[in-house]
């Protein structure tokens, strides 16, 4: 026997679909559809980060080699990436070096902001534990 249940995306009660059963969780309505559907891409890619890296690469080399210029193919450069002389590195290692010089860059660069994220918490306790200044220790005696 079916019973109705609340819709996950927008908690209206629904019948689900005898074909489905428990494992229906969101109404049929085509807006708690796409939101299911978004929340489960988000999740797979979540998940499956690496799954496309190989084919984003070659795209991205390919698009290189179509339009060539001096600025590296990342659209707003981060400092590091910025402060390369692309046309050197173009010259002496191609279009490919480039795009991959930028690709490592860029992976890096994400590394180190993760590593940076990993420290705030153990920061914050090493501030923690310092003892506090008391009124008393901020006032100077000789006036």
């Amino acid at each position: 026997m079916r019973r109705k249940r609340p819709c996950s995306i927008c908690r209206r009660w629904f019948l689900p679909d005898a074909r489905v059963g428990d494992r229906q969780h969101a109404c049929e309505r085509e807006e708690c559809q796409r939101e299911r559907h978004r929340r489960a891409d988000r999740g797979w890619h979540a998940a499956n980060r690496d799954y496309d890296r190989d084919r984003r690469w070659r795209e991205t080399i390919a698009a290189a080699k179509q339009e060539p210029s001096e600025t590296p193919p990342t659209g707003n450069a981060p400092p590091p990436i910025s402060g390369l002389p692309w046309d050197v590195v173009q010259d002496e290692m191609g279009i490919q070096g480039r795009v991959i010089i930028a690709g490592v860059v860029r992976v890096m660069g994400l590394f180190v902001q993760d590593e940076m994220r990993k420290e705030v918490p153990k920061i914050v306790e090493g501030i923690a534990r310092l003892p506090r200044r008391g009124a008393q220790d901020e006032i100077d005696p000789s006036g």
